[in-house]
């Protein structure tokens, strides 16, 4: 799964989203739209991902530390601002959740094999070993130890990405999306493009929303949405 791109062009000098449109997620905005965007909550966890009955954790690579000389010759020289050659060699067994790395912010996305050895993955197991198996695809993994734990759970989970269904109707827009995000204590939206397959997202904290919110979702409540969704 690639990395999804926002909705709106973001200005990483201010950290906040612009009214400018990603061409990417140009889609959201067709006048029919309402006829093949599913928006679904988006989950605030850490990303995972099931193949072939093997778990994954998303792991973000970045580039080694560039001098301050260097950045200013591949400016001056016209050369990309990152290469291969700034990277750690991809880690065995990993898949690649894209084809190269963000040509503006150098992140490279992959997927890592969880190993029951590393202390760091024994949440991603615990909620793994709750089912005997698991369908291919992409799930959030929240919990305890899970960032903030902003879902008030004393375990670990993993729920299905768009398995949440937001009550968001068309048109789409910048202030229809941001009025969602106001009256709604969630971490931001995922639309999904049914005819292509492609995805787009906006953050609560693209529109600098303040983030000290909680969910306090009960165990119940996430055993409905395994139950209605079979995951």
């Amino acid at each position: 799964m690639k990395k999804i791109k926002t909705v709106f062009k973001m200005d990483y000098d201010l950290g906040k989203i612009t009214k400018n449109i990603n061409q990417e997620a140009s889609w959201l905005f067709d006048n029919d739209a309402e006829n093949f965007v599913i928006p679904t909550v988006k989950i605030d966890g850490t990303s995972t991902m099931v193949k072939d009955g093997v778990l994954y954790k998303r792991y973000d690579m970045k580039p080694r530390k560039i001098s301050f000389k260097e950045k200013n010759r591949r400016l001056n020289s016209g050369e990309p601002k990152f290469s291969w050659n700034d990277f750690k060699a991809i880690p065995e067994n990993s898949i690649t959740c894209q084809d190269s790395f963000d040509e503006v912010t150098g992140h490279f996305p992959i997927w890592v094999p969880v190993n029951d050895s590393i202390n760091d993955s024994k949440y991603h197991i615990e909620a793994f070993n709750l089912k005997d198996s698991w369908s291919d695809g992409t799930y959030e993994l929240i919990g305890k130890k899970v960032g903030l734990n902003k879902y008030g759970l004393e375990n670990h989970k993993l729920v299905k990405h768009g398995s949440i269904k937001a009550d968001l109707k068309a048109p789409f827009t910048l202030e229809n999306i941001y009025t969602w995000l106001m009256n709604n204590n969630e971490e931001g939206l995922v639309f999904y493009n049914t005819k292509t397959g492609d995805y787009a997202k906006v953050r609560r904290s693209d529109f600098a929303i303040d983030q000290s919110y909680s969910f306090n979702w009960k165990d119940a409540k996430l055993d409905e949405f395994y139950k209605l969704n079979e995951i």
